[in-house]
């Protein structure tokens, strides 16, 4: 039950956030009601700020923080402006213009969300005069407040980017393994509209990338690990479409049932990709070995040779059912390192994973 839920939360996410952010948007009304703050609707507008557009918690914690560093400099800098404008006007003006180069420079790199908010922080409490030191005090205040009450709704209702992505990623091997296992049959081929297929986990692909950032956060993962597993998807769906257009493209069929149990190897290697769409689902899957289609490659060409047949189209076809085999392989040996310690002592694999 609690699997479907989860599953009914990512799929609707956008209407649950939606929910999530009116909730804690009243209860925080509620909460400046019976206990107010000076300058209170900063409070809310660091809550919105924070929470509106990111639904994910890696991208809560990370704007969150943001708004505070940037916020706690550029009041540093208004507090000093303040009282150099007590002895020389132009000297305040110097600073302030000095703070507001570097924060356009800043702004061009790695966090401008901090560099615009320190700008405006500066703007609107180095040009307040005497009422600007207080001002400062409370608005630090309030954006502390406001970005602790949406880490914390946000934690009670919670959307891990991490899990969207699972799922997203758990579809696409679902669906490129029914496409692998109907490629061989041109009438079950047509039925399944094999372009469109393509086309849906093509869409499904990009939709992944924008959550690789948050969800790397949320597990303090290496960015690197999941943009190369990333990639890999994208090299293992390449493959299939060339598997889909060789197999197409042979006039006679039948040359690639004559090497020995090619047709189990292909079906031991769907099998394994939808065993790990089951594992991605936390659902309990053995890992099979995906095989590697080493014997067909290396020897199987010898006895279409002896027949007088003209080795290369069959050699090509089960050089990329081999090349898919070594991708998946690869994916599940990084999928394994991406998660958690305890959840990989938990799961072991039944087989050992080929690290090429």
């Amino acid at each position: 039950m609690r699997l479907v839920d989860r599953e009914f939360i990512f799929r609707h996410y956008r209407a649950y956030h939606a929910l999530r952010v009116g909730s804690a948007f009243l209860l925080t009304l509620i909460l400046l009601h019976y206990a107010p703050l000076g300058h209170s609707p900063w409070v809310l507008v660091t809550l919105l700020v924070v929470m509106s557009n990111i639904p994910y918690m890696g991208g809560v914690w990370q704007k969150g923080w943001h708004r505070i560093l940037g916020t706690l400099i550029g009041a540093a800098a208004g507090l000093i402006s303040i009282k150099m404008q007590l002895i020389a006007p132009w000297a305040a003006w110097a600073w302030m213009s000095l703070v507001a180069t570097a924060c356009g420079y800043y702004g061009l790199g790695k966090r401008p969300y901090v560099a615009m908010l320190c700008g405006i922080t500066l703007a609107m409490i180095g040009w307040g005069g005497m009422a600007g030191e207080q001002e400062a005090l409370w608005r630090a205040a309030d954006v502390l407040i406001g970005t602790v009450l949406a880490i914390f709704f946000s934690s009670i209702f919670p959307q891990h980017a991490s899990r969207r992505w699972q799922l997203l990623l758990s579809d696409n091997l679902k669906a490129m393994a029914q496409l692998y296992q109907v490629h061989r049959s041109e009438a079950l081929l047509q039925s399944l509209d094999s372009e469109q297929a393509i086309k849906t986990i093509y869409n499904r692909h990009l939709s992944m990338r924008p959550l690789l950032a948050p969800a790397s956060r949320e597990h303090f993962l290496p960015l690197e690990t999941l943009n190369e597993i990333q990639n890999l998807l994208r090299l293992m769906l390449s493959t299939l479409e060339l598997l889909v257009g060789t197999h197409q493209a042979y006039s006679d069929a039948q040359i690639h049932w004559e090497l020995p149990k090619l047709k189990a190897e292909q079906m031991q290697l769907a099998r394994a990709m939808n065993a790990q769409a089951m594992r991605l689902r936390g659902q309990d899957a053995s890992r099979p070995d995906s095989g590697m289609f080493e014997t067909f490659v290396q020897a199987g060409v010898v006895p279409l040779r002896e027949s007088g047949r003209l080795p290369l189209s069959p050699f090509g076809y089960l050089w990329l059912n081999r090349e898919l085999a070594r991708q998946f392989t690869r994916l599940q040996g990084l999928l394994l390192q991406a998660e958690p310690p305890r959840k990989r002592g938990a799961k072991t694999p039944t087989t050992e994973t080929d690290s090429q």
